[in-house]
Protein backbone atom coordinates (compact mmCIF):
# COMPACT_ATOMS: atom_id res chain seq x y z
CA UNK A 1 0.00 0.00 0.00
CA UNK A 2 1.34 3.43 -0.93
CA UNK A 3 1.99 5.83 1.93
CA UNK A 4 0.76 9.35 1.28
CA UNK A 5 3.91 10.71 2.97
CA UNK A 6 6.51 8.65 1.07
CA UNK A 7 7.81 11.68 -0.83
CA UNK A 8 8.76 13.45 2.39
CA UNK A 9 12.05 12.77 4.18
CA UNK A 10 10.84 12.92 7.79
CA UNK A 11 7.21 11.82 7.42
CA UNK A 12 5.65 8.38 7.70
CA UNK A 13 2.46 6.61 8.73
CA UNK A 14 2.24 6.31 12.50
CA UNK A 15 0.95 3.32 14.44
CA UNK A 16 -0.08 4.30 17.98
CA UNK A 17 0.25 0.66 19.07
CA UNK A 18 4.00 0.66 18.49
CA UNK A 19 6.49 1.57 21.21
CA UNK A 20 8.35 4.25 19.29
CA UNK A 21 9.02 7.95 19.68
CA UNK A 22 6.08 9.13 17.56
CA UNK A 23 3.58 7.03 19.52
CA UNK A 24 5.03 8.18 22.84
CA UNK A 25 4.81 11.82 21.75
CA UNK A 26 1.21 11.62 20.55
CA UNK A 27 0.03 9.85 23.68
CA UNK A 28 1.53 12.64 25.79
CA UNK A 29 -0.38 15.24 23.78
CA UNK A 30 -3.72 13.71 24.73
CA UNK A 31 -7.19 13.87 23.22
CA UNK A 32 -9.39 16.85 22.35
CA UNK A 33 -6.63 19.44 22.74
CA UNK A 34 -5.98 22.65 20.89
CA UNK A 35 -2.47 21.99 19.55
CA UNK A 36 0.24 24.15 18.00
CA UNK A 37 2.56 21.81 16.12
CA UNK A 38 5.98 23.22 15.28
CA UNK A 39 7.53 21.60 12.21
CA UNK A 40 4.34 19.78 11.25
CA UNK A 41 5.81 18.63 7.92
CA UNK A 42 3.15 17.26 5.56
CA UNK A 43 0.90 16.42 8.51
CA UNK A 44 1.78 12.84 9.46
CA UNK A 45 1.30 13.66 13.16
CA UNK A 46 -1.44 16.22 12.51
CA UNK A 47 -3.40 13.48 10.78
CA UNK A 48 -3.44 11.30 13.90
CA UNK A 49 -4.12 14.24 16.19
CA UNK A 50 -7.06 15.46 14.13
CA UNK A 51 -8.62 12.18 12.98
CA UNK A 52 -7.90 9.79 15.85
CA UNK A 53 -7.46 12.07 18.86
CA UNK A 54 -10.04 14.74 17.95
CA UNK A 55 -7.59 17.61 18.43
CA UNK A 56 -7.65 20.90 16.54
CA UNK A 57 -4.20 21.57 15.10
CA UNK A 58 -2.41 24.69 13.95
CA UNK A 59 0.83 23.92 12.15
CA UNK A 60 4.07 25.80 11.57
CA UNK A 61 6.21 24.49 8.71
CA UNK A 62 9.21 25.75 6.73
CA UNK A 63 8.69 23.74 3.54
CA UNK A 64 5.92 25.20 1.38
CA UNK A 65 4.97 21.90 -0.28
CA UNK A 66 4.78 20.08 3.04
CA UNK A 67 2.78 22.93 4.55
CA UNK A 68 0.25 22.68 1.74
CA UNK A 69 -0.13 18.93 2.33
CA UNK A 70 -0.56 19.49 6.08
CA UNK A 71 -3.55 21.75 5.46
CA UNK A 72 -5.55 18.57 4.85
CA UNK A 73 -5.40 17.94 8.59
CA UNK A 74 -4.60 21.30 10.21
CA UNK A 75 -7.08 24.10 10.68
CA UNK A 76 -4.30 26.48 9.71
CA UNK A 77 -0.66 26.19 8.69
CA UNK A 78 1.87 29.03 8.85
CA UNK A 79 4.57 28.59 6.21
CA UNK A 80 7.48 30.41 7.89
CA UNK A 81 11.15 30.02 8.85
CA UNK A 82 11.39 29.96 12.65
CA UNK A 83 14.94 31.28 12.49
CA UNK A 84 13.74 34.43 10.73
CA UNK A 85 10.37 35.31 12.28
CA UNK A 86 8.92 36.15 15.67
CA UNK A 87 6.51 33.29 16.30
CA UNK A 88 4.42 35.47 18.62
CA UNK A 89 3.67 37.76 15.69
CA UNK A 90 2.94 34.81 13.40
CA UNK A 91 0.43 33.16 15.72
CA UNK A 92 -1.14 36.34 17.06
CA UNK A 93 -3.61 36.15 19.95
CA UNK A 94 -4.30 32.41 19.75
CA UNK A 95 -3.41 30.34 22.81
CA UNK A 96 -3.07 26.56 23.03
CA UNK A 97 -3.52 23.61 25.35
CA UNK A 98 -0.45 21.84 23.96
CA UNK A 99 2.57 22.92 21.96
CA UNK A 100 4.35 20.12 20.12
CA UNK A 101 8.02 20.00 19.11
CA UNK A 102 8.57 16.56 17.55
CA UNK A 103 12.26 16.42 16.54
CA UNK A 104 12.33 20.16 15.81
CA UNK A 105 14.42 21.95 18.46
CA UNK A 106 17.69 20.45 17.20
CA UNK A 107 17.10 22.05 13.79
CA UNK A 108 16.80 25.62 15.15
CA UNK A 109 19.56 28.16 15.55
CA UNK A 110 17.89 29.69 18.60
CA UNK A 111 15.65 27.05 20.19
CA UNK A 112 15.72 28.98 23.48
CA UNK A 113 13.90 31.92 21.89
CA UNK A 114 11.26 29.67 20.35
CA UNK A 115 10.73 27.91 23.70
CA UNK A 116 10.37 31.23 25.47
CA UNK A 117 7.75 32.29 22.93
CA UNK A 118 5.99 28.93 23.29
CA UNK A 119 5.64 29.55 27.01
CA UNK A 120 3.68 32.73 26.22
CA UNK A 121 1.47 30.90 23.71
CA UNK A 122 0.20 28.34 26.23
CA UNK A 123 -3.02 28.55 28.15
CA UNK A 124 -2.60 28.66 31.97
CA UNK A 125 -2.57 24.87 32.40
CA UNK A 126 -0.97 24.19 29.03
CA UNK A 127 2.13 22.13 28.40
CA UNK A 128 4.81 21.35 25.83
CA UNK A 129 5.49 17.89 24.43
CA UNK A 130 8.84 17.41 22.72
CA UNK A 131 11.12 14.73 21.33
CA UNK A 132 14.84 15.46 21.02
CA UNK A 133 17.81 13.29 19.95
CA UNK A 134 20.37 12.35 22.62
CA UNK A 135 23.93 13.32 21.72
CA UNK A 136 25.11 11.11 24.59
CA UNK A 137 23.89 7.92 22.87
CA UNK A 138 26.64 5.31 23.18
CA UNK A 139 26.95 4.75 19.43
CA UNK A 140 27.58 8.43 18.77
CA UNK A 141 30.05 8.63 21.66
CA UNK A 142 31.77 5.51 20.36
CA UNK A 143 32.11 7.09 16.94
CA UNK A 144 33.72 10.14 18.54
CA UNK A 145 36.17 7.90 20.37
CA UNK A 146 37.11 6.48 16.97
CA UNK A 147 37.80 10.00 15.70
CA UNK A 148 34.66 10.42 13.59
CA UNK A 149 31.74 12.84 13.58
CA UNK A 150 30.00 11.93 10.37
CA UNK A 151 26.80 13.73 9.35
CA UNK A 152 24.18 11.60 7.61
CA UNK A 153 20.89 11.96 5.76
CA UNK A 154 18.94 10.75 8.82
CA UNK A 155 19.55 9.86 12.45
CA UNK A 156 21.28 11.50 15.38
CA UNK A 157 23.77 13.26 13.12
CA UNK A 158 21.25 14.31 10.50
CA UNK A 159 23.05 16.94 8.43
CA UNK A 160 20.36 19.52 9.27
CA UNK A 161 20.91 19.20 13.05
CA UNK A 162 22.65 22.29 14.39
CA UNK A 163 22.01 21.97 18.13
CA UNK A 164 22.78 18.93 20.31
CA UNK A 165 21.46 17.94 23.74
CA UNK A 166 22.03 15.57 26.63
CA UNK A 167 19.40 15.04 29.31
CA UNK A 168 21.00 17.68 31.55
CA UNK A 169 21.34 20.36 28.88
CA UNK A 170 17.80 19.70 27.62
CA UNK A 171 16.29 20.06 31.09
CA UNK A 172 18.35 23.19 31.71
CA UNK A 173 17.14 24.81 28.48
CA UNK A 174 13.49 24.16 29.30
CA UNK A 175 13.83 25.38 32.88
CA UNK A 176 15.66 28.53 31.79
CA UNK A 177 12.77 29.41 29.50
CA UNK A 178 9.81 29.13 31.81
CA UNK A 179 9.05 25.40 32.07
CA UNK A 180 9.00 22.71 34.71
CA UNK A 181 9.60 19.17 33.46
CA UNK A 182 6.76 16.83 34.42
CA UNK A 183 7.98 13.69 32.64
CA UNK A 184 10.95 12.47 30.64
CA UNK A 185 10.70 9.20 28.78
CA UNK A 186 13.23 7.69 26.39
CA UNK A 187 13.21 5.72 23.19
CA UNK A 188 15.97 3.17 23.69
CA UNK A 189 17.71 1.57 20.73
CA UNK A 190 20.26 -1.25 20.80
CA UNK A 191 23.40 -0.14 18.96
CA UNK A 192 23.16 -2.99 16.47
CA UNK A 193 19.93 -1.50 15.13
CA UNK A 194 21.34 2.02 14.84
CA UNK A 195 23.43 3.83 12.25
CA UNK A 196 26.42 3.23 14.55
CA UNK A 197 26.14 -0.57 14.47
CA UNK A 198 29.74 -1.12 13.31
CA UNK A 199 31.49 1.26 15.67
CA UNK A 200 31.31 -0.56 19.01
CA UNK A 201 33.30 -3.60 17.85
CA UNK A 202 36.23 -1.25 17.19
CA UNK A 203 36.42 -0.29 20.87
CA UNK A 204 38.09 -2.32 23.64
CA UNK A 205 35.68 -4.40 25.70
CA UNK A 206 36.49 -2.42 28.86
CA UNK A 207 35.53 0.81 27.09
CA UNK A 208 32.28 -0.73 25.88
CA UNK A 209 31.44 -1.96 29.39
CA UNK A 210 32.08 1.49 30.83
CA UNK A 211 29.91 3.18 28.19
CA UNK A 212 26.98 0.82 28.65
CA UNK A 213 26.97 1.50 32.40
CA UNK A 214 26.39 5.22 31.86
CA UNK A 215 22.93 6.71 32.27
CA UNK A 216 21.10 7.17 28.93
CA UNK A 217 23.77 5.22 27.04
CA UNK A 218 21.05 3.48 24.99
CA UNK A 219 18.64 6.43 24.98
CA UNK A 220 18.37 7.37 21.32
CA UNK A 221 15.78 10.09 21.92
CA UNK A 222 14.23 11.90 24.85
CA UNK A 223 10.47 12.44 24.99
CA UNK A 224 9.27 14.98 27.52
CA UNK A 225 6.27 16.83 28.86
CA UNK A 226 6.78 20.24 30.47
CA UNK A 227 4.36 22.71 32.03
CA UNK A 228 4.76 26.46 32.07
CA UNK A 229 5.92 27.58 35.49
CA UNK A 230 3.41 29.45 37.61
CA UNK A 231 6.06 30.37 40.19
CA UNK A 232 9.25 31.38 38.29
CA UNK A 233 11.26 31.37 41.53
CA UNK A 234 10.44 27.71 42.08
CA UNK A 235 12.70 26.48 39.27
CA UNK A 236 15.84 28.12 40.66
CA UNK A 237 15.11 26.58 44.06
CA UNK A 238 14.64 23.10 42.58
CA UNK A 239 17.68 23.44 40.34
CA UNK A 240 19.84 24.50 43.26
CA UNK A 241 18.51 21.69 45.47
CA UNK A 242 19.29 18.91 42.99
CA UNK A 243 22.68 20.38 42.04
CA UNK A 244 22.03 21.32 38.39
CA UNK A 245 23.21 24.92 38.70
Amino acid sequence: MTCEFEDYKYAYEIDLNQDNTAAKVLKLVGKRKKVLEFGCGPGHMSKILANRMKCSVTGIELDARAAQHARRYCQEVHNVDLDLVNVLEVVGKERFDVILFADILEHLRRPEEVLSAACQLLRPNGYVVASVPNVGYCGLVGELLCGRFQYRELGLLDKTHIRFFTRRSLVSMFEANGFQIAKIDTFDLPVEYSEFKDVMEKLPEAVQDFMFKQADSLSYQFVLKAYKVKDPGLISKITSFIGLE
